[in-house]
């Protein structure tokens, strides 16, 4: 299964690209403690898409902003 999260913001710098996926990082400063963010949401996503076989990654997308790719293989 592969599915494909794009938006049309400002996208991620190639060098954080990775970055993302750990645990408490949070690139925007709008979206810290006070305002509800955590920087776990990705962390937890991806952590949770390797227990199953699967990955998550981040690229930039044809509308401009970020493209989240999650991929798992499909069960029998």
């Amino acid at each position: 299964m592969l599915i494909h999260v794009d938006d049309d913001g400002i996208g991620i710098p190639p060098e954080e690209r990775e970055h993302i996926f750990s645990a408490f990082t949070r690139l925007d400063r709008s979206r810290d403690r006070s305002t509800g963010g955590y920087g776990l949401g990705l962390a937890i996503a991806r952590r949770v898409l390797e227990l199953h076989g699967g990955t998550a990654k981040a690229d930039a997308s044809p509308l401009g902003g970020a493209r989240f790719t999650l991929s798992w293989k499909a069960r029998q």
